[in-house]
Parts: C-alpha cells; sequence; structure tokens
C-alpha cells in the first residue's frame, strides 16, 4: 500500500493532523490501537480561558479558540454528530480573596468577555455555602465521541489499521519515504502521546509526562444545565446523567493504573464541594502527553525528513489540537515555518 503520510496514533493530535492532510487532497493512513485510557478519551473536555492562582489567560487563548471552534463545528458536520458544546463554568470561590481576585480580573481588558459575572454569595442548592461564584464562558468537548466518530469514519474510509506501531520497526527508504509492514509512505508523523518518550527518533525532547485521575460520580438529583464546576475539582455533567469529576497532576508514578490516594483526595474535593450524597461508578487514570514547557513540540526531524511528530499537548489538547494540528499540516505540505515556541530542532541539533 502506498500513501502520503503514514500517522501513528489517533488522539486528538492525530485526529487533527489527518484530517486536515485529507482536506488538502493527500491520501492518509493512521495506525492506532484504541487505548481506552489514553488522555484525549478520559479528558474532562473543558475549555477554560482563564488558569492558575494569577487567574491569567492560556497561552495564544484567543487565536486559538477562535480558530478551534469553526473547526470543530466542520468535523462534526463531516461526522454528523455535535461534540463541542459552549459552556459556563462556575467557580466556586471560598475566600474573600478569590472573590476579590476575579472582581479585579473581570475588568481587565481582555478578560470581559470570558469572564462574565462575579456574584456573592452561594450558588446551587447541591453545593456547600461559598464566598461567591465566577461564571467563566469556555467549552466543552466529548471528546471520546469525536475520537469514536472519526475512528469508524477511518474505516469507512480504508484509512485505519488496527496496531502499534514501533520506531524501530519503521524503514527509512533510500527514496526518502518510509516503510513499515505493508505500507508505503512519503512521512511518518508519530502523535503516540506519552509514548513518544521511548522513541528513538525523539528521546531527547523534553517531555514531561503527568498522570490523571478521575471519577465517573452519579448524583442523584443534581442538574447543572449547561453549567460546569470548578472547585476543588472539575464537575462535568456527561450525557448518560453521570458526572465527571477529577483530576490531578501526578509525576513520580506515570501508569495508567488507579490508585486508593488519588480515589480518596477527589472524594475529599467532592466531599468539600457538594451536600448531596453521591455514589463512584468508575475510576479511571491516564497520562497527559506534556512538555516541560507545557507548550506541544512539532516538526520534522532535521536529520530524518521523512519522519515528522506532533505532541504535548498536555492539559490543553482540546484547545490546542486544532489550531496547531493545522499549523503542521501546512509546515508539511507548504514547508511554512513553525513558531519557535514548538520548535524541535534545538533539541534534536547536534552540538
Amino acid at each position: 500500500m502506498q500513501t502520503d503520510f503514514l500517522i501513528v496514533g489517533q488522539g486528538l493530535a492525530g485526529t487533527w493532523l489527518s484530517y486536515f492532510l485529507q482536506q488538502a487532497g493527500c491520501s492518509i493512513v493512521v495506525v492506532d490501537y484504541s487505548n481506552p485510557s489514553s488522555a484525549s478519551n478520559i479528558s474532562s473536555g473543558i475549555v477554560n480561558p482563564v488558569t492558575g492562582r494569577k487567574l491569567v489567560k492560556s497561552w495564544l487563548f484567543d487565536t486559538m479558540i477562535d480558530f478551534a471552534v469553526p473547526a470543530y463545528r466542520s468535523l462534526e458536520k463531516l461526522l454528523g454528530i455535535q461534540a463541542w458544546h459552549n459552556r459556563h463554568i462556575v467557580w466556586l470561590l471560598q475566600t474573600e480573596f478569590d472573590l476579590n481576585n476575579f472582581t479585579a480580573r473581570s475588568a481587565t481588558e481582555g478578560y470581559t468577555n470570558y469572564i462574565t459575572a462575579v456574584e456573592r454569595g452561594g450558588w446551587h442548592p447541591a453545593f456547600k455555602e461559598t464566598a461567591g461564584i465566577a461564571r467563566v464562558s469556555g467549552g466543552y468537548l466529548n471528546s471520546s465521541l469525536l475520537i469514536a466518530a472519526y475512528r469508524n469514519y477511518l474505516q469507512q474510509q480504508g484509512c485505519l489499521v488496527n496496531d502499534r506501531v514501533l520506531a524501530n520497526d519503521v524503514q527509512l527508504m533510500p527514496s526518502g519515504g518510509v516503510k513499515w509492514k505493508n505500507i508505503e509512505a512519503n512521512q511518518i508523523v508519530f502523535c503516540e502521546g506519552y509514548l513518544a518518550g521511548n522513541n528513538p527518533y525523539f528521546s531527547t525532547l523534553p517531555f514531561a509526562p503527568n498522570k490523571g485521575e478521575v471519577l465517573i460520580v452519579d448524583v442523584p438529583g443534581l442538574n447543572l444545565g449547561n453549567s460546569l464546576v470548578k472547585g476543588g475539582v472539575f464537575l462535568v455533567p456527561l450525557p448518560d446523567g453521570t458526572f465527571w469529576a477529577g483530576s490531578q497532576y501526578i509525576h513520580d508514578t506515570i501508569d495508567e493504573q488507579p490508585s486508593a490516594a488519588s480515589r480518596q483526595e477527589i472524594e475529599t474535593a467532592l466531599q468539600r464541594m457538594l451536600s448531596m450524597p453521591y455514589r463512584v461508578v468508575k475510576h479511571l487514570a491516564g497520562v497527559r502527553p506534556s512538555t516541560d514547557k507545557r507548550r506541544p513540540l512539532l516538526g520534522t526531524h532535521p536529520q530524518y525528513k521523512q519522519v515528522a511528530i506532533f505532541n504535548g499537548l498536555g492539559t490543553k489538547g482540546v484547545l490546542m489540537s486544532a489550531y496547531f494540528g493545522h499549523l503542521l499540516a501546512n509546515h508539511l505540505l507548504y514547508n511554512h515555518t513553525l513558531p519557535s515556541e514548538v520548535a524541535i530542532e534545538p533539541f534534536l541539533t547536534n552540538g
């Protein structure tokens, strides 16, 4: 089989890159083994404009959200689904300090469109009393629905191989292309999540994977409407009536195994937030493919031009994947220069 691009992995990175390459008229083959514990599959799907104690906007947020929403709408139309939803995120503010910080930030230029209200007092009878709340305009992606629907689309197109690709099994051809099993491609792009740290072509990149654990909980009688909640943990309504609760950032144990300690930590946060009983339905764990500076890494290997990578989306995969997938597609097709913040060359060039 001959193809223009062989793409390894079909999380959000592989999904968007393959979509944009196909839209440009290229032939693709995507190889993915459908890991239910992948970061893309168990992600909350939240796009939250303001983050951290200083309540600052995420890097390039305005640029990326303006690109991402129309892109998701286009992909939804292709797949016949609705996965992206505009949502308000209700922050539960525990102290006067938090309330004052949000009030000040809401008046800051560039934030007024995102922080739509700051209110004193409690919000919802299902939640314990707070100093106040802030309403933040964000979004939610049902990422597992999107990935499953796109996987089905690739299967229908004959473009999906259900398998794993190990970098050592890929042959670099004298012609400049690559060969894996019976597939020959002009280029291979690794979109393999946190496993990229084991890839000999890219092992010197500054990967910093971290583990997250989440609980799927049932809270009888709780109806949040179109709101997501940010307290000690995020609480996200799911289509089946349950709620996604999490997540954490664990750096010393990098595996996909749920732990009792993390479950207890999330449950403690839930008990501090909720005034209603809940029941744990499921406990999940996954590893985010992050980097030391929390910037994605993408581009073509400086020595092996037929080998490229798209990785490091971390906690911002829903926001970043479409924007940087488009930039990488243009780089691969038209040699467009990638932003220096995401370039891989400095980490791969000898000397």
